[in-house]
C-alpha cells in the first residue's frame, strides 16, 4: 500500500520547508535552495506515489509530473514551470564551482514552493477521497485546478 508513503511524503516536504527560513537567517543560501527543492520533490513524488507512476530518478519525477499531471492540465503550468526551475537551480547550487545565491532569489522561491506543497497536500487529499468514494476509479479528474488552488489552505493541516 502506497498510502503510508505518500503520507510520509507530504510530511518530509513540510518539515523539510520549515528548515528553510533558519539556513536564509544564517546565509546558508545555496542550501536553502537544495531544501525548497526537496521539500518539492517530496510533494510531487507524493502526488505520484498516490497515482501508482513509477519514477526511478529525480529527473524522472520532474518528467512524469510534467507529463501526467501538467501536460495533462490537471495541475497548472505554473506548478511545473517553477518546479522545472528549481529542479535546474539546485543542481546548479549543489553541482557547480563559484555559484553563489543571493537572498532575493531565495525568498523569491519560497511561496512558489509553499503553493506547490499545498497543492499536492490539497490535490492527494482530494485524490484520496475520490479512492475512497470511488474503489473501482470510476471517476474522471475533469476539472483543471487553477494556479490560485494550491494558495489557499482549503483542508486543515492534519498534524
Amino acid at each position: 500500500m502506497t498510502e503510508p508513503l505518500v503520507i510520509y511524503r507530504i510530511n518530509r516536504a513540510l518539515d523539510t520547508l520549515k528548515e528553510v527560513p533558519v539556513l536564509v537567517e544564517h546565509e546558508f543560501l545555496n542550501t536553502a535552495i537544495n531544501r525548497l527543492y526537496y521539500a518539492c520533490f517530496y510533494a510531487v513524488s507524493a502526488i505520484l506515489l498516490h497515482h501508482k507512476i513509477e519514477a526511478s530518478t529525480h529527473a524522472g519525477v520532474r518528467q512524469m509530473f510534467g507529463l501526467h499531471f501538467v501536460k495533462a492540465e490537471i495541475i497548472d503550468a505554473q506548478h511545473g514551470h517553477f518546479y522545472s526551475r528549481l529542479f535546474n537551480i539546485r543542481q546548479i547550487s549543489d553541482y557547480d564551482d563559484y555559484i553563489d545565491f543571493d537572498r532575493e532569489r531565495v525568498m523569491d522561491m519560497i511561496e512558489p514552493a509553499e503553493e506547490l506543497i499545498k497543492l499536492s497536500r490539497c490535490f492527494n487529499k482530494i485524490a484520496a477521497y475520490l479512492d475512497n468514494a470511488y474503489p473501482d476509479n470510476a471517476y474522471v479528474v475533469s476539472t483543471h485546478i487553477p494556479a490560485t488552488f494550491g494558495t489557499h489552505e482549503i483542508l486543515p493541516d492534519s498534524r
